[in-house]
């Protein structure tokens, strides 16, 4: 594809067309730079909306809904600088021109699609720019606007969006939000399916797991678009990244990340960081995995190993805290 080209970080090479997932179906992805030229105004039947951040092009009708993105978009960006570490007032003039489309052949022959975009089912950036189907969920149609802003956001202003896994797992870790009274809350663990519709990333690790189709981290992290481009891969790399970011063990370490994602060798990066904790960061993933849920309470879940021993002639006994997950009992039986 013209106007756009990846670096290759760490297990995965990231190409050019790279399909993505929101829900249950595949969109577009993302690139580095862009041959497009903003047209001069918006032609009859395509309306303009503008904020700080955003100048969102579309076509969909006036609505509460659909005229509060932009807005939505500039509560998104001081909480992207708060996540990578970005001074907010350094990058106050930070823009994104996006396209909300019912018809994509509405907006190719107004020019505000040019000829290195291709095809995509529901999403795709591009540099400073951004593309976005409508939804036929509120939810839903956020979701895909802030995932496509924070891969426009961390090629821009962190460096790079690392390999695939990385760059989809942050991109759906950050859009993953809750709007309640008007106020937008990033990097949101849901509760109930009904604050996510038509997300379902949990039920896509739920679906595989039951299935015997569960991913090691490592298989996740070598995911590769250009071999991958199932759906599931897009629902695991959210659960990687959710599992890293959300557990006490392992949080600290995950958010120093962003610092090396310009790194080509990402991965080993990674690898090395968590080094010394890898054989328990598997035996903790596993657990995220067999019981991931809405509302999953990573410190409740947290297990404390204790080594076991021998059982007594007599017999022993274990406390077992009910607020809490698995739990060992001290006691070593064959």
């Amino acid at each position: 594809m013209s106007g756009g080209t990846f670096a290759k970080t760490g297990l995965a090479a990231m190409v050019t067309a790279c399909c993505c997932a929101l829900g249950m179906e595949p969109f577009g992805a993302y690139a580095l730079a862009s041959q497009s030229q903003t047209p001069a105004a918006a032609p009859v039947g395509i309306r303009r909306l503008v904020s700080d951040h955003l100048t969102l092009y579309t076509d969909l009708p006036p609505g509460a809904e659909v005229d509060a993105l932009p807005q939505l978009f500039d509560q998104a960006f001081p909480q992207w600088c708060a996540y990578f570490g970005v001074d907010p007032a350094q990058h106050a003039d930070w823009h994104v021109r996006g396209h909300l489309m019912r018809s994509r052949a509405a907006f190719e022959a107004a020019g505000f699609v040019p000829g290195n975009v291709p095809d995509f089912a529901t999403g795709y950036s591009m540099a400073d720019k951004l593309w976005c189907y409508d939804q036929t969920s509120e939810y839903y149609r956020r979701h895909l606007l802030l995932h496509e802003g924070t891969h426009a956001f961390m090629h821009a202003l962190v460096g790079g969006v690392g390999p695939a896994w990385y760059a989809e797992g942050m991109a759906e870790l950050l859009a993953t939000h809750r709007l309640e009274d008007g106020k937008l809350t990033l990097n949101y663990y849901p509760r109930s399916r009904g604050e996510v519709s038509k997300w379902g990333r949990i039920e896509i690790v739920q679906t595989d797991y039951g299935a015997r189709r569960a991913k090691t981290l490592a298989r996740v992290m070598g995911y590769d678009p250009r071999v991958h481009e199932q759906n599931e891969w897009y629902g695991w790399s959210w659960a990687a990244a959710a599992f890293l970011d959300c557990h006490p063990r392992y949080r600290d370490r995950f958010r120093q990340l962003p610092k090396l994602v310009a790194r080509p060798d990402f991965n080993g990066v990674v690898a090395r960081v968590f080094g010394g904790d890898w054989s328990r960061l598997q035996e903790d993933w596993q657990l995220f995995v067999a019981n991931i849920d809405y509302g999953y309470d990573f410190a409740r879940m947290d297990v404390e190993l204790i080594a076991g021993k021998p059982l007594p002639t007599g017999g022993a006994a274990a406390a077992v805290a009910a607020d809490r997950g698995w739990q060992s009992s001290g006691v070593r039986l064959e």
